[in-house]
């Protein structure tokens, strides 16, 4: 995409009162008309992809909480089971001992 548009001199034919021709105003203003409608095209197509990669930022926001949220669920459950288990152990571990002193191990 071409730069930002260039004011450049232009020949003009003026008459002696200092008019100018209509046609080369016209030619002229038809030009800079031109160039504001492709730049005010680019600023809305610019606009609509900032909408869009909002959009997008919000989406991949929400998964990756919903993601941490899945995460933290499963240490919770993965800590509950293993503090489970070191109880379970524990207590067999006592029993064993209870039972083989009984025994006169």
């Amino acid at each position: 995409m071409p730069g930002p548009a260039v004011l450049t001199q232009v020949d003009l034919d003026v008459f002696p009162d200092g008019s100018v021709k209509a046609a080369q105003l016209h030619k002229g203003e038809s030009g800079y008309h031109a160039e504001l409608l492709r730049a005010q095209a680019r600023v809305a197509e610019l606009e609509s992809q900032v909408q869009i990669l909002k959009m997008e930022q919000t989406q991949c926001n929400l998964r990756l909480e919903k993601l941490q949220q899945h995460h933290k669920e499963d240490l919770d459950h993965l800590e509950s089971t293993c503090r489970y288990q070191a109880i379970v152990s524990a207590s067999l571990f006592c029993q064993e001992v209870t039972e083989g002193a009984g025994r006169g191990l």
